[in-house]
Formats: C-alpha cells, sequence, structure tokens
C-alpha cells in the first residue's frame, strides 16, 4: 500500500486506478454500514472503519447516520437530508418556494436568499463541476460528525485515529510528486474521477417525486408494511445493468431492492429483485427501473425545471439570509 506513491511518481499508478480502489472501497463501506457483510454489528463497524476512514478518508459514523434517515424518510423535503443541499441544488420548487424550508434533520432553516438563487438558476450547468468536487465536502462533514461530542459514536476514537492515518498518508503519496503542478493536478483529476460515485449516489433519487413530511401522502392511507413499500417505490428507480456492469455500480443499480430490504446482500437482490417486481406488478405498482443514460437525463431535467422556478421565486429579506447570519455570528 504504501509503495502506492513511488508507483505515483513513476507512472505506473494511473488516476483511474486510484479512483477505482476508492469507488469499490465506497460500496463495501456502504455494505457494512448496513451490517450487510457479516450481520454482527461491531464486525461490520470494525471492516467498516478499514474501507471507509482508513482507505478512503470518509468517517463511516457520519455516513450512518445520514444515510440511515435517507432510508427512513425517502425524498421528503423536510425530512431527507439526501436532498437538502442549499444553496447548491433544489431537486423541487418546494425547497424554495416559501423562502426556504425547515430542515428536521439539520434542525434548522435553510433560507432561500439572493445567493441560492443565483446558484439555483443554473444548478443544471452545475451539477457535473460540483460533483467532481462533492468528496472535499464530505471530508468536512466527516470530521464536523466526529467532533460533535454531544452525539453518540461507537469507536469514535478510532475512527479518528483511521482517518488521521490516511490523511497523513494521502498527503505524503501526493508530495512524492516531483512538482506543484503534478500534485495538483493529481489531486483534482482524482477527486472528479471519484466524482462519478456521486453521480450513482444521486441518480436513483432526485428526479423521483418528493414530499413534506415523515411519509408520503399515498402511503398514509395504509397500513405500516404497505405504506413503507409505497413509499420506497415512489421515491426510488434502478438502473438497467447487465452481470458485466454490476461491478460498476457495487448494488446501487438495485435502489428501490435496497430500500426496501437493506439488509440484504447485494449479490442476493437480483434474486429479490425478480419477487418484488412481481408483486409491484401484482398490486398495480409502478416499479420504475431506466437505463444510466436516461437516468442522466432525467436528473438535468429536473434540475433544470427546478433552475427556471428559482428564477422567478421570491427571496427572503436580506437580514434573513445566511450571508447575514453569518456576518453577526448567528446559528
Amino acid at each position: 500500500m504504501f509503495d502506492l506513491a513511488s508507483d505515483v511518481k513513476r507512472g505506473k499508478v494511473s488516476n483511474r486506478a486510484v479512483c477505482a480502489t476508492v469507488h469499490q472501497c465506497a460500496f463495501v463501506g456502504h455494505d457494512t454500514a448496513h451490517n450487510g457483510i457479516t450481520h454482527n454489528r461491531n464486525w461490520d463497524i470494525l471492516i467498516g472503519n478499514v474501507v471507509g476512514p482508513l482507505a478512503t478518508g470518509i468517517s463511516t459514523a457520519w455516513w450512518k447516520h445520514s444515510h440511515n434517515a435517507h432510508h427512513v424518510v425517502t425524498n421528503s423535503v423536510s425530512h431527507d437530508p439526501d436532498i437538502q443541499h442549499m444553496p447548491v441544488f433544489a431537486v423541487t420548487e418546494n425547497l424554495f418556494n416559501k423562502g426556504g424550508f425547515w430542515s428536521f434533520y439539520h434542525r434548522r432553516f435553510f433560507h432561500f436568499d439572493h445567493v441560492s438563487k443565483f446558484i439555483l438558476s443554473y444548478q443544471h450547468l452545475l451539477y457535473y463541476p460540483v460533483m467532481g468536487f462533492a468528496r472535499f465536502n464530505l471530508y468536512a462533514q466527516s470530521w464536523m460528525r466526529l467532533t460533535n461530542y454531544e452525539s453518540k459514536i461507537d469507536y469514535r476514537y478510532l475512527e479518528i485515529c483511521a482517518m488521521l492515518t490516511w490523511t497523513l498518508w494521502f498527503s505524503a503519496m501526493v508530495a512524492q510528486l516531483p512538482t506543484a503542478g503534478m500534485r495538483i493536478a493529481f489531486l483534482l483529476v482524482s477527486h472528479m474521477l471519484a466524482g462519478i460515485l456521486h453521480v450513482q449516489i444521486t441518480i436513483s433519487h432526485f428526479s423521483m417525486p418528493t414530499y413534506t413530511g415523515p411519509n408520503h401522502a399515498e402511503s398514509q392511507k395504509m397500513g405500516e408494511n404497505e405504506a413503507f413499500l409505497r413509499q420506497q417505490v415512489h421515491t426510488s428507480m434502478d438502473l438497467n445493468s447487465g452481470w458485466r456492469n454490476n461491478w460498476f455500480y457495487g448494488g446501487l443499480q438495485l435502489q428501490v431492492l435496497h430500500h426496501v430490504f437493506p439488509r440484504v446482500p447485494r449479490h442476493n437482490l437480483p434474486i429479490v429483485r425478480r419477487w418484488r417486481m412481481e408483486l409491484c406488478a401484482k398490486h398495480g405498482l409502478h416499479y420504475k427501473s431506466i437505463g444510466w443514460i436516461e437516468g442522466n437525463r432525467e436528473i438535468y431535467r429536473c434540475l433544470k425545471r427546478a433552475a427556471y422556478q428559482a428564477r422567478t421565486a421570491k427571496v427572503v429579506p436580506w437580514n434573513e439570509s445566511l450571508i447575514w447570519a453569518g456576518l453577526n455570528a448567528e446559528g
């Protein structure tokens, strides 16, 4: 592992190889976060610490806290942190048409101010560039989570040590490159290639319907078990993938199944998918599954539609904006 720095310097290891390693580590980390490998919580946490903070610099604890909420309230404007990305992204006008929204996850109000309006107005053009640099935000979110001592985190100091080890190792590896230009180029290109993972994460939900509150309106009329199934089918979609491309998706292509059965190992998802599609067809539920290219088109159209609506939406007064709060050291 520690010979990687000299191999990169000699050109034996490409950005694509580093990216592919990070990519697959992220998938294994996702499996451990759902206790889907050994099904023993402590063992999966320890495995997650190896493939997460130690191998990629991303906190498993942060991922679990955010991702578990996403699974319970998928695509809820008020509750799901995975679509609460203002002022950078807004997948629906419901995130800004009333001057912003209250996040029950972050426990604060996201204001639709002049800065938000400007960025959101061009979000469909900024989507891929932002995805290319989104990993830097994950580093920040990881450290913020681990240093928040008001919340309980299993193996907190083990994660901190693992992330510090990764930071020192990665910094030493990049430092081995002969010029500052090569260091910056390697850092940026490797992270931009890793941005494909962020597209994979968002593609199954960004363009799907949203709702406000902890439950989708159609699901509230059903029994508890049926409500959960309807909510996940309504807010998630699969991506069509042949067996040759399964390694590329890491199980994330079967999001509907994964959301209904999050602890089912990814290699069993195709089997369960056939049963679930038959069940949905029997009860008149639309099980959405499209290709990678069409999925990207849907995200673009979704963001573009919300961007045009943002251009004419009313912003909050200046003294209620996020910039004003920052200048006055509020929050």
